[in-house]
């Protein structure tokens, strides 16, 4: 009889051990699972800010803005571009990236030159394309998003069209360089859409000459910028 107590009593024990090792041992076992490592966040495809993953991307948008000449006492116009820009994107840690992209433009520039200038009056820079090779370096703004620093350079082309009073003159499509220098925020809006916004400024320099389209002098260097706003959308491969 005694026997069977001393039995049942170590029986309970050891129930009451058990049951004392799991509550102890349940949320070591959760901590351990919280603290992934980053194999096993591969793994599992687990990421902690899915929009900042390193991959392909590519965008498309417009922009908008203020053209000139850097010729002294030049007026500004309307400068319009549309842009598709595929690129790369690598995560360089939880706060950053860094981006390298090509963009492909068209538009138009417009503005006019000072009535002392031989070509005064209204120029245009009309069927302007090119391309432009980009690096930029992203920081985070919080929430997912990120603000991209961006210089790019490339090549561009165009017909050079002005009214100098009753004159009017159009070159033949001539090449030249383009560069540029600007800001983009990145703002993810769905599970691979971006929503993109910023401001640059674009340098476009040519060498136009008249007399090859029939025109009068023997042509002149051409120099315009375009400072602009755009907007547009970006879809994560």
């Amino acid at each position: 009889m005694r026997l069977c107590k001393i039995s049942k009593s170590l029986t309970s024990l050891a129930k009451v051990g058990s049951l004392a090792v799991a509550i102890v041992a349940a949320p070591v076992a959760v901590a351990a699972g919280d603290m992934l490592t980053p194999d096993e966040v591969k793994t599992t495809g687990i990421s902690a800010n899915p929009a900042n993953d390193s991959g392909l991307f590519v965008g498309a948008g417009a922009r908008l803005g203020q053209s000139r000449s850097t010729d002294g006492g030049s007026s500004p116009g309307v400068g319009t571009l549309l842009f598709v820009e595929p690129g790369y994107q690598a995560n360089t840690g939880s706060w950053s990236r860094f981006e390298v992209s090509t963009e492909l433009f068209t538009g138009s520039l417009n503005y006019r030159l000072p009535a002392s200038s031989s070509l005064g009056g209204k120029s245009t820079l009309s069927g302007l394309n090119g391309g432009m090779l980009k690096v930029g370096h992203g920081y985070s703004l919080g929430d997912q998003m990120f603000g991209v620093l961006k210089a790019g350079v490339g090549y561009a082309s165009t017909v050079y069209e002005a009214e100098a009073g009753t004159t009017k003159l159009k070159s033949d499509r001539t090449s030249g360089l383009a560069w540029t220098l600007g800001w983009q925020m990145v703002a993810p809006f769905a599970s691979r859409f971006d929503f993109t916004t910023g401001i640059s400024w674009t340098q476009f320099q040519f060498d136009v000459d008249f007399a090859n389209a029939g025109g009068t002098g023997s042509g002149r260097q051409v120099l315009a910028n375009l400072l602009a706003a755009d907007a547009g959308l970006r879809f994560r491969f």
